[in-house]
């Protein structure tokens, strides 16, 4: 299948904008994995599981109706390779069983290390050096970037913007419309 085929499938599912960005940058090879929830207004998980095996992800059920959300109907882990998605869902299993698991604990490392986000980003996070939004040096390029999905560290955040850039120009490059329709929520 080509990568317009992929992406042209992907964009058909009604999962929202971020989650759809996120499986296609895990497509992409810009990700390790992803999570995935599903509400009661989005396309049917087991038509979501069909469709993201379909186009070459692993896909691992989590959970089903479990959730103190009655709009959410399932939680998958989505991946390329089986390994990663193993390892995630035993993340999330540890994090659903620990309440407030402290910032320098392993869990944080591995959880970005799988989500893709920049070493530096996990490492200010883990040590809560990170930038603040408030700080007068935090980029304005950043404020609105819905790609955005980590912390910024204080201490390198100009090289962990070099991430967004180049996730951004492989979503431009393979799935404009998927993009598109990221920041398209913002308009509304």
């Amino acid at each position: 299948m080509e990568t317009k085929e992929i992406m042209d499938l992907l964009h058909s599912l009604k999962i929202g904008a971020c989650p759809k960005t996120m499986i296609a940058l895990v497509l992409l090879g810009k990700k390790p994995c992803t999570e995935l929830d599903i509400y009661t207004h989005n396309t049917p998980p087991s038509e979501v599981k069909r469709v993201l095996e379909t186009i070459g992800l692993v896909v691992i059920l989590m959970s089903i109706d479990g959730s103190q959300n009655v709009k959410h109907t399932a939680k998958f882990c989505v991946a390329l390779d089986k390994v990663y998605a193993d390892m995630l869902v035993a993340l999330v299993r540890m994090r659903e069983k620990l309440t407030g698991i402290p910032s320098g604990h392993p869990y944080h490392k591995l959880y970005g290390v799988l989500m893709g986000y920049p070493l530096s980003a996990i490492d200010g996070f883990i040590s809560n050096n990170m930038l603040s939004e408030n700080d007068p040096s935090y980029p304005e390029t950043a404020k609105n970037n819905l790609l955005l999905v980590f912390k910024l560290s204080a201490k390198n955040w100009a090289d962990e913007m070099n991430t967004l850039a180049v996730w951004e120009h492989a979503l431009l490059r393979n799935a404009p419309q998927i993009l598109d329709h990221l920041y398209s929520t913002v308009a509304h």
